[in-house]
């Protein structure tokens, strides 16, 4: 187990989680919290995941916290936690998931952090519009760029209630959601759908 606030005290704490790879785009997050602790924001990261990446974000943060003139070190607000077993408590002591894919299908995380009342900041990909909807239960970037991510983290790190807001719109979006075989009777029934139309013009 872990608590996110006592590893980053007095922080808004964002968490991501995934493969380490390019698609994932996870150096615009950091380059987000980059400005917002050049802004004096008391912002904090959390990565969560493996993959090819690794070394390249690390050397990212690294040239960063060289060239920043003001605030912490990047450092020292930006942490990669590698892969875990267990994201239970990583999601109920985060403030916000981010995502900043390029492209995304089916995001599992969305959903399970979503199911612990936590709010996802997300590029428009994947679940965005359909399950995370913007100011219901999420935020949803316009552009996938690191000033507006930067300006969406800082609105709700700065607004409890719109954090309360989302944090209930995603529990409750959640409890909406099928369960295991609710699912798979949707699976089932599409493809029973797929096999009777087939052949039909």
């Amino acid at each position: 187990s872990i608590d996110l606030h006592q590893e980053f005290p007095n922080k808004f704490v964002i968490l991501a989680v995934g493969r380490l790879v390019k698609e994932k785009n996870l150096g615009l997050l950091i380059e987000s919290v980059s400005l917002l602790n050049q802004q004096g924001q008391r912002v904090a990261l959390a990565i969560v995941g493996s993959g090819p990446e690794e070394n390249h974000l690390k050397l990212k943060i690294k040239n960063l916290s060289r060239a920043q003139l003001r605030g912490l070190k990047l450092e020292d607000v930006v942490r990669l936690y590698g892969w875990q077993e267990n994201l239970g408590t990583f999601y109920k002591t985060a403030d916000v998931l981010a995502i900043t894919s390029f492209a995304e299908g089916y995001n599992r995380t969305a959903v399970e952090a979503m199911s612990c009342g936590l709010p996802v900041i997300m590029t428009n990909v994947g679940l965005a519009g359909e399950t995370v909807k913007d100011q219901v239960n999420g935020l949803i970037l316009n552009r996938a760029n690191a000033t507006e991510l930067a300006e969406k983290i800082k609105d709700l790190s700065q607004n409890q209630d719109l954090r309360n807001k989302l944090s209930d719109g995603a529990s409750q979006t959640a409890q909406l959601m099928p369960n295991q075989e609710e699912n798979l009777n949707l699976y089932l029934k599409s493809w029973q759908l797929a096999l009777k139309n087939h052949g039909r013009k």
